[in-house]
């Protein structure tokens, strides 16, 4: 899948402010988000990375309510939960 997009979050050890690069894995295509719906992986990387929704070439009805900051949102859960899906950049 094309595309990185970025957490930040804070180190657990030394408490600083950390930020740190992710992608999905080949083969990925598809991502669920926590309504169960199934959206492109690509463009919701594009959506969290601030491409404007009508530059994306995804007409989903559940993907056309989502905004910039919901993607993202959606990207942080996912390294949170240490999703199998994804892996550093």
């Amino acid at each position: 899948v094309e595309g990185t997009f970025t957490v930040k979050g804070k180190d657990p050890e030394t408490g600083k402010e950390v930020k740190k690069q992710f992608r999905f894995k080949n083969g990925r295509k598809r991502t669920p988000l926590r309504s169960g719906q199934q959206v492109p992986s690509a463009a919701l990387i594009k959506l969290a990375n601030g491409t404007k929704m009508e530059e994306i070439d995804c007409k989903l009805p559940w993907f056309l309510e989502l905004t910039k900051e919901l993607a993202q949102a959606e990207l942080d859960r996912l390294v949170n939960i240490n999703a199998g899906t994804i892996e550093a950049a």
